[in-house]
């Protein structure tokens, strides 16, 4: 396993490609593996001057990012059989309470 993490670096160069072909300024990653980080980086920096670098504390806006992760994420559950496409939200969530229309 340590062997296959270090050679995660090679991921840089293609991230800092694709942030000059998305026109991205600033960027972090994190890789976990069962529960854990197991690599991390950074790239850019946080304010328009260029003097303070992008680091684990960074804030990011994710704006509409949320969404996709949690649709990913119920993918994920939908293929594991925990549950199905059109099982009512109720079922999952029954704390949450959701005005019919």
């Amino acid at each position: 396993m340590e062997g296959n993490i270090k050679r995660l670096v090679v991921l840089r160069p293609m991230v800092e490609e694709l942030m000059a072909i998305a026109e991205t300024a600033r960027l972090a990653y994190g890789i976990s593996y069962r529960g854990e980080i197991i690599h991390s980086e950074t790239f850019g920096y946080c304010n328009v001057e260029g003097t303070l670098p992008v680091n684990e504390d960074t804030i990011f806006q994710a704006a509409s990012l949320t969404k996709l992760l949690l649709a990913a994420e119920i993918g994920m559950l939908v293929e594991e059989k925990e549950f199905c496409w059109d099982t009512p939200l109720k079922e999952i969530l029954p704390e949450m309470h959701v005005e019919d229309r």
